[in-house]
């Protein structure tokens, strides 16, 4: 979605497969494993107008603020808070079929599901590679089906979706942008393409997916244990933060790995979700089969040869986003001839990720803050909130400017007086401005809005915002509950388990660690920091994990997609990972954000139509511009819109949404939340 507003927040500007993988770390010796299926004058006096802006806060700026704010804290919300507040503010879609009474098999089986869509459940291992256990795993699948049917010569087969996390909901995912991606990705009008199917899973232990992870039983407990660690702030936020959010972390992932009663946390590793994916790969082309049989016994049609499942050889047709980058290198690795159009969007770089550093991942985050003030002084006041009033701006006058106000919320947090009483820190201040670059176009009107708030002394906007984290959630039992999205203990346990053993697992080692990333990134530091906390005092071990390299001979050229300035994902890690997989193209998207779905770039868009509709990627060194920047053009540039940008924003919008729904904030907003529990990379 887009501000309802749009004039009053311009954004645009028109310019081998085999039986055995000794890359598997498995704790069954030599086992088999079988594959299957700064300072500036501060603002001037009030202006006439500005009763009127003011007024118009929410309704301009309120949504993306909220998206904002929830991922800002929600890696810190256990299940019961998040799918709460997300129902409360739309963030998640009713159920209309209930997924416990769809039964598992080991082939799809769909259910009309959600209007336009169709739900299964398909049964796969819970051990892939070893014989510990003969449990199994429910993965819960939804489908948008593709506008023909699977005997008509144009339809293209499945595309899978990943939003990334990890612990990121495809179910969620697709349900929101499922249609989006049918305007994205299908045939054109007056064009002979394709059409496919758009296909949601949650991953083991997430969402959907039986067994479920069960940390904790107490919901109001946890919600209470998630507070007090909001409250205590940044790890940096005081002398004794650090030491205090230690021990909380202790306390709380000790306690989760030792309620694993089920067995499932054993085997959350994203080796096992990439063959599950092959899982779903394998039965969806025994479902093309059987549907094709069934059209063709109605119409007396004779079965082609390509609708005929190919045991042991489909092939992944597969865009993920984020982590969902990580999930997909798994797969390109273990299963490289079983590759057909692959696009990694935001790429992780794998091994920084394995060795549980996440240092990789900031090397562009301050060259993603300077463009913040690039842009604000570009556009000047009123535009930019934070520009200088009747006069020109340099960047450096938003940034010290900027400076100034969280420094003064550092010393002294901001009271909000009002029948509900807030104090706005520097901790929610510096998470919020963090967050926001994960999303340029949206975010950054609004925040600089808040700043300059905050700079007046008014933090009344803002606290109605944080209210509802700031408070515990009793909603009535027989509420119906949403589709859940994001929820935080899976994304915290799948990273690691997917890591190395690690080697600063005390609170000393970890500090020195945290100071090496505040080095790095002043911004956003000791916030990503948190993101391996849990890691460093989680004791289980897999059974199984990737311990190979990130190369492979793919059957078919990947695409990979990075932004020139990616806060988390940086271009470098899309280029190192793209080397060890022969035919592979990196596309470059010349924006700021996370993902290509930060900015709305036409030539982006038409080359990942061509990719899904040919197979042909773009050329090598392609780099393309966008037609969204930040605060939009520049006063005085009188271009015009076109209808297809309008329509490719608008399809945008509704995915980018719809990946921070999914993955706890990536995407639209896809921020780290300042007290992440696990990536929301």
């Amino acid at each position: 979605m887009s501000f309802p507003d749009a004039p009053l927040v311009p954004s645009l500007v028109v310019t081998q497969h085999s039986n055995h993988n000794s890359n598997i770390d498995s704790q069954y010796n030599s086992r088999d494993m079988e594959k299957p299926f700064v300072q500036t004058p501060l603002l001037p006096p009030k202006q006439p107008h500005e009763d009127l802006r003011k007024a118009s806060w929410s309704r301009r700026y309120g949504h993306a603020l909220k998206i904002i704010i929830v991922c800002v804290v929600a890696s810190r919300l256990a299940k019961f808070l998040l799918s709460k507040s997300s129902h409360k503010h739309g963030h998640a879609r009713r159920q209309d079929i209930d997924w416990s009474n769809l039964p598992t098999l080991t082939h799809l089986e769909y259910t009309d599901c959600y209007e336009e869509f169709q739900c299964a459940r398909l049964e796969v291992p819970l051990d892939h590679f070893g014989n510990a256990t003969d449990k199994k795993v429910s993965i819960a699948v939804v489908k948008l089906p593709a506008a023909v049917p699977v005997t008509h010569p144009n339809y293209g087969g499945a595309i899978l979706f990943n939003p990334g996390g990890p612990g990121g909901s495809g179910v969620s995912f697709v349900l929101g942008a499922g249609l989006a991606f049918r305007t994205l990705l299908d045939a054109r009008p007056d064009s002979n393409g394709s059409y496919f199917d758009m296909i949601g899973f949650d991953p083991r232990g997430v969402g959907l997916t039986e067994p479920a992870v069960n940390c904790h039983g107490d919901a109001t407990a946890v919600q209470s244990f998630a507070l007090r660690s909001i409250e205590e702030g940044l790890l940096t936020s005081s002398d004794a933060a650090l030491g205090r959010l230690w021990s909380m972390n202790a306390a709380q992932w000790g306690s989760c790995a030792a309620n694993d009663d089920g067995g499932i946390m054993h085997y959350m590793t994203t080796s096992s979700t990439a063959t599950d994916m092959l899982n779903i790969v394998e039965a969806h082309g025994y479902w093309r089969e059987s549907e094709a049989r069934r059209l063709n016994r109605q119409t007396r049609t004779p079965m082609r040869e390509e609708l005929k499942h190919k045991p042991g050889k489909e092939k992944l047709q597969y865009w993920g986003f984020s982590y969902g980058t990580f999930l997909g290198a798994t797969f390109l690795s273990m299963y490289p001839d079983r590759v057909d159009r692959v696009i990694l969007d935001g790429v992780v770089d794998a091994e920084d990720y394995r060795q549980t550093l996440w240092y990789n991942n900031l090397v562009d985050t301050e060259k993603t803050m300077d463009l913040f003030y690039h842009h604000c002084a570009r556009v000047g006041y009123p535009t930019c909130a934070l520009a200088t009033f009747n006069q020109t701006t340099k960047a450096q006058d938003v940034k010290e400017r900027v400076a100034k106000v969280i420094l003064s919320l550092h010393h002294d947090p901001l009271p909000v007086v009002g029948r509900n009483p807030d104090v706005i820190s520097w901790s929610d201040i510096r998470g919020i401005l963090f967050g926001s670059l994960y999303s340029p176009v949206q975010s950054w009107p609004l925040v600089a809005y808040v700043l300059s708030r905050l700079e007046q002394g008014d933090g009344t906007e803002l606290a109605q915002f944080l209210q509802f984290i700031h408070v515990v959630s009793c909603p009535s039992s027989d509420e119906p509950e949403p589709v859940l999205a994001y929820v935080p203990y899976p994304g915290a346990i799948i990273k690691c388990t997917d890591a190395e053993v690690r080697d600063f697992d005390n609170k000393t080692a970890f500090e020195g660690h945290l100071n090496k990333l505040r080095a790095l990134s002043p911004t956003g530091g000791d916030i990503w920091a948190t993101i391996t906390m849990p890691c460093r005092n989680f004791p289980l071990r897999p059974l199984h994990r990737y311990t190979g390299s990130w190369a492979g001979n793919t059957s078919h050229p990947v695409l990979w997609i990075g932004n020139t300035a990616d806060p988390v994902t940086p271009l470098a890690s899309a280029k190192r990972m793209a080397n060890g997989f022969n035919g592979s193209v990196v596309l470059t998207q010349d924006s700021p954000g996370h993902c290509s779905l930060a900015a709305f770039s036409r030539c982006t868009s038409d080359y990942i139509y061509q990719y899904f509709q040919t197979g042909e990627p773009p050329p090598k060194d392609t780099v393309c511009g966008v037609e969204q920047i930040p605060w939009g053009p520049t006063p005085g540039d009188d271009t015009v819109v076109t209808e297809d940008v309008k329509a490719g924003i608008q399809s945008q919008d509704e995915i980018a949404n719809a990946l921070h729904r999914a993955s706890g904030g990536l995407g639209r907003s896809g921020l780290v939340g300042r007290f992440a529990q696990r990536v929301i990379m």
